[in-house]
């Protein structure tokens, strides 16, 4: 057969993939017609699937014969593709050719990547696949993920795109050529996990993470690249209507697919988490995970669904690999999708513990287990301890036991109490701050708190007498009014956030009354008394003087160590406090010096080495805040340098931690100070652009995680403004869409 009629078989093959049963048996027979030949080719071609059991791979088979047939020409190098030159193929493929190409203009000259469907698989599947890799691309932007920058089609209507060339080694070679130790190769494989994490916020699995997919550049940073079997998800997690004829064809790298590919069940993030375990596995060990006698498809794929791998750390030499990460990588490669992590984020974050030396989830929680680990991080200290112990225990062991068969009775009462004690904290302070940032977490969140609750209450009673307890419990009180409804809860529960946050001051009181009461106790009041004002209002006669004591008490500490940063972290959100109620009530000048003092306080700990995430985003809120004041003082210009430095902030925190519904939902209100001030001035593309990007952002976050009231009130306000600036640019139409998308969110 010639070159040319095994393209046309490999066209029909192609389509005939799209379809199954007689559909696909009528469909062979009308495209050959009467060409006998054509036609057992391509029913040859179609016969090896029941063997190979993955359409996909043979269609990746043919492409190969087909490149490799005798007598078949390779297109010439094109001169120019679009608005760039090509310089050489990179890589040539089935589905299509990539070329280094460079752009060369007045204002930038660049390297890109530029992929071109092949000639000869120009099917439309081929075209629908190619067209979606590329939207897919253009709806992500990350660092570790190879960015797209340009898109069009050749004059004879082949589809293109132009993305970021990287230009390194990729994930395992890098690793290897520099002899990185375990610990090395967890933390780039963790940032590898940041870049999966946000395509799956995005709703995109990426079906072929292996280690030629993942390129390291010469700085070390690693980026995700070809996202050609990429699909995306609708927002409940099933495969999008446009995907299903992708689903149908099981592509995969069969080394790296999970079970639930090889077999053809529904694939979700859980199928790239059992990659990510793969890959993490051969990236420590060198090795694959499964015991083969040869390369065939059928042993590998009754190896992935049946065989259980063999130990990272057997594989990788006795001592080599420490125990917990074979019980992370194990867990991410469990045949059962739902007992692997939940999430990519969960797979980084047991990482990122083994890395400090934390306990991991994916181990079983033994007391024994979690006092090794805390012996490790605590060598010394654990000994000297110890040798303490053994000599007291020697004396003063008898007259334990004695006073032990005294108190039996009263022992178990104080024990079940101290139980409860520690289960309220381990519920608000432990549990609670491990889900917190996961998407989709409000539920779990909401059940906590409603267990802490009845904890707190039945210790609460007890407490008077009892300043530790006090303080304990008065802690449990807080924790539990900032989620129920603080500034950026997302339960939306302020009548609930009140009341704990009252009960809570009325158990500092008397602490803080004390005539030698301690700094802590009374900052924690200060804390309590904003909370409360703030939740009341500005309305309420009885805010501002709460407000007021707040300030006062911590003036009075910041005056005792004005060098103490968490004395001016604490002054500074008591400034911030009085400033909202004064800039509720247009009281303009108040609010403004508050404002100031607020900021330079905030630049201070924001400004060093030694600043936190925190104090970042304390400065970037101030900001915003300060900002706006000037603003409604009509002292806009002013404004512009405030909103862009809270802005840059804002994207460098997200950028730190991609996972943060935190840091985008105030990336996104940084956008909205910004766009607003644009409107005021009448800039109105200037201002829609900012509140489109601010929308998308928000969106996000409400989509992951659905019951986060923080998040959808944030849309409608987007929604509104999006409206508010459309009538003013004339389209109607548009502004009637976003206003009737902006009425106020279901509680």
């Amino acid at each position: 057969m010639t070159p040319e009629r095994f393209q046309a078989a490999k066209r029909i093959f192609a389509e005939a993939l799209e379809r199954t049963g007689s559909e696909r048996a009528a469909f062979v027979a009308t495209s050959c017609g009467s060409d006998a030949e054509l036609c057992h080719e391509v029913e040859s071609l179609i016969s090896h699937l029941p063997h190979a059991g993955l359409e996909a791979a043979v269609l990746a088979e043919v492409v190969r014969l087909t490149d490799a047939s005798p007598g078949a020409a390779r297109p010439p190098l094109p001169a120019r593709i679009g608005q760039y030159e090509v310089v050489r193929e990179i890589a040539h493929g089935g589905m299509g050719t990539v070329y280094l190409a460079r752009h060369s203009g007045e204002r930038f000259d660049m390297q890109v990547a530029l992929k071109v469907v092949s000639r000869g698989m120009d099917t439309d599947f081929v075209v629908r696949r190619f067209l979606a890799e590329r939207q897919i691309l253009a709806s992500l932007d990350h660092p570790n993920i190879a960015r797209l920058y340009d898109g069009g089609a050749t004059e004879d209507g082949a589809p293109w795109f132009a993305m970021e060339y990287v230009e390194g080694e990729d994930l395992l070679a890098y690793a290897n050529a520099r002899n990185l130790s375990g610990a090395a190769r967890v933390a780039i494989f963790r940032e590898v996990l940041a870049g999966v994490i946000y395509a799956h916020q995005h709703l995109v699995v990426h079906r072929d993470l292996k280690p030629g997919n993942i390129f390291v550049t010469e700085g070390g940073v690693p980026k995700l690249l070809d996202f050609g079997l990429a699909k995306v998800l609708d927002p409940a997690g099933s495969p999008a209507a446009a995907d299903q004829t992708v689903t149908q064809l099981r592509a995969m790298t069969p080394a790296f697919a999970s079970p639930e590919q090889v077999r053809g069940g529904p694939v979700t993030t859980a199928s790239d988490v059992y990659s990510l375990g793969v890959l993490l596995y051969v990236l420590l060990t060198g090795k694959k995970p499964y015991r083969l006698t040869t390369d065939g498809y059928d042993e590998l794929a009754k190896a992935v669904c049946d065989q259980e791998p063999t130990k990272p750390s057997v594989a990788a030499g006795a001592g080599r690999l420490p125990g917990d990460l074979d019980w992370i990588v194990l867990t991410a490669m469990r045949k059962e999708p739902e007992r692997r992590y939940a999430t990519a984020n969960a797979l980084s974050e047991d990482l990122r513990r083994y890395l400090e030396g934390l306990p991991v989830s994916a181990r079983p929680d033994t007391a024994s287990y979690r006092a090794r680990k805390f012996v490790s991080r605590h060598r010394f200290g654990v000994a000297a301890a110890g040798a303490v112990f053994v000599s007291l225990a020697a004396g003063a062991g008898l007259a334990l036991w004695q006073a032990a068969r005294a108190r039996a009775s009263e022992e178990v009462a104080r024990k079940r109490f101290e139980e409860v004690r520690s289960l309220a904290k381990t519920v608000l302070f432990e549990l609670h701050d491990e889900i917190a940032t996961l998407p989709g977490s409000t539920k779990a969140r909401a059940t906590l708190v409603s267990t802490a609750l009845r904890y707190l209450d039945s210790l609460a009673a007890g407490a008077g007498s009892d300043p530790a307890l006090a303080r304990d419990v008065a802690a449990g009180y807080a924790r539990l009014g900032s989620v129920q409804g603080g500034t950026n809860a997302t339960l939306g529960d302020r009548d609930a956030a009140l009341r704990s946050h009252q009960a809570a001051i009325r158990l500092l009181e008397p602490l803080a009354a004390a005539p030698a009461a301690a700094v802590a106790d009374r900052n924690a009041l200060a804390a309590e008394l904003h909370a409360a004002a703030g939740l009341l209002g500005p309305a309420d006669p009885g805010a501002l003087p709460m407000h007021a004591r707040g300030l006062a008490l911590r003036q009075a500490i910041f005056d005792g160590n004005p060098v103490s940063r968490d004395a001016q972290r604490a002054l500074a959100r008591s400034c911030s406090a009085i400033a909202d109620h004064h800039s509720y009530r247009k009281e303009w000048p108040e609010a403004l010096a508050l404002r100031e003092k607020q900021r330079d306080l905030f630049r201070k700990t924001a400004g060093d080495a030694a600043a936190t995430d925190d104090d970042r985003r304390n400065l970037a809120l101030s900001d915003k805040t300060l900002g706006a004041v000037l603003e409604y003082s009509g002292r806009g210009a002013e404004a512009l340098p405030l909103y862009d430095e809270a802005i840059a902030l804002d994207e460098a925190r997200t950028t730190a931690d991609p996972t943060s519904a935190l840091a985008r939902m105030d990336l996104s209100f940084s956008l909205g100070a910004l766009g607003s001030l644009h409107l005021d001035q009448g800039d109105l593309a200037a201002s829609r652009t900012l509140y489109l990007r601010a929308l998308a952002l928000r969106e996000a976050v409400a989509a992951a995680d659905p019951a986060n009231a923080w998040a959808k009130s944030g849309v409608a306000r987007a929604h509104a403004r999006l409206g508010e600036i459309e009538e003013r640019r004339g389209n109607r139409k548009a502004a009637n869409t976003h206003r009737a998308l902006a009425s106020p969110p279901a509680r």
